[in-house]
């Protein structure tokens, strides 16, 4: 039975089944998954399954130095795309995830609600969230869709 919107929790709309990268991983690895997988942000993780950041195409993008083509490709919409035509893909690859991952994760905890998990996105300007264990251990991600589809399900009063 569906839960009211204003008690659903991370656990409740997080994707569980997730694709990560290692820190020790490179760029074209992470591309690479992301093509695949037809997914923008991946979570970075050890060994152990702790999340260290996150790296999504934005990150990437950034690492392109040449402006001409920059400006030259302002107005593609998807940067993985831009990427995959070899605006610089070349020069960015080989990098490590470590060199790109954004470190300063903003976290959830599972039994966060949501609106508090929207909160941290807005404020933070984000679109993905890892849900993870007191510990550290990453066991979901919340995406803003995640959190709009939330809002689309029925709501028991």
């Amino acid at each position: 039975m569906p839960v009211g919107i204003y008690k659903r929790t991370a656990r409740d709309v997080m994707t569980k089944d997730l694709v990560t990268v290692r820190c020790d991983e490179h760029v074209h690895d992470a591309l690479q998954l992301m093509a695949d997988n037809h997914v923008s942000t991946l979570p970075v993780v050890d060994g152990t399954g702790k999340c260290l950041g996150i790296v999504s195409q934005s990150d990437i993008i950034d690492l392109t130095r040449d402006a001409d083509a920059a400006d030259e490709n302002q107005g593609e919409s998807n940067p993985l795309s831009l990427l995959f035509r070899g605006v610089q893909l070349d020069e960015i690859t080989n990098e490590r995830i470590s060199d790109v991952m954004s470190e300063s994760i903003v976290s959830a905890q599972p039994t966060d609600l949501i609106t508090a998990v929207a909160d941290k996105m807005i404020a933070e300007r984000i679109h993905h969230i890892p849900v993870c264990n007191p510990d550290g251990t990453l066991i979901g991600l919340v995406s803003s869709m995640d959190i709009l589809a939330a809002l689309r399900e029925p709501v028991v009063v």
